[in-house]
């Protein structure tokens, strides 16, 4: 089938996926067989991936001030405010893995 310049629903997309995976092909010679860019099919591959991925629970934490644990204030070198009222303060000794956690949880408010 050949569907350049056609706009394609996700159930085509992941029938497309689910033929390439038992075609043996590489995913340019699949498209190419096929008809479609592969940029399409590469996007929709990982928006359905994406979509089907398990995702974890999301939690909050209520920490304790610095400044309650006897421990010198230190003033955030970021500060968030959300649309729902809170408010996320985040100093440069910020562990990375943990900001990215936490820009994440935000993407999806």
């Amino acid at each position: 089938m050949n569907y350049k310049g056609k706009s394609l629903g996700i159930d085509v997309w992941r029938e497309h996926q689910e033929q390439w995976m038992r075609s043996g092909l590489s995913q340019l010679k699949y498209c190419e067989q096929e008809g479609i860019k592969i940029s399409s099919f590469c996007y929709w591959r990982y928006r359905i991936l994406s979509e089907e991925a398990p995702k974890p629970p999301l939690r909050f934490s209520s920490l304790e001030s610095t400044q309650a644990l006897g421990k010198p204030h230190i003033t955030p070198s970021i500060q968030m405010a959300l649309p729902n009222g809170i408010r996320i303060g985040i100093d440069n000794s910020v562990n990375t893995s943990l900001l990215n956690h936490v820009l994440s949880f935000v993407r999806e408010l």
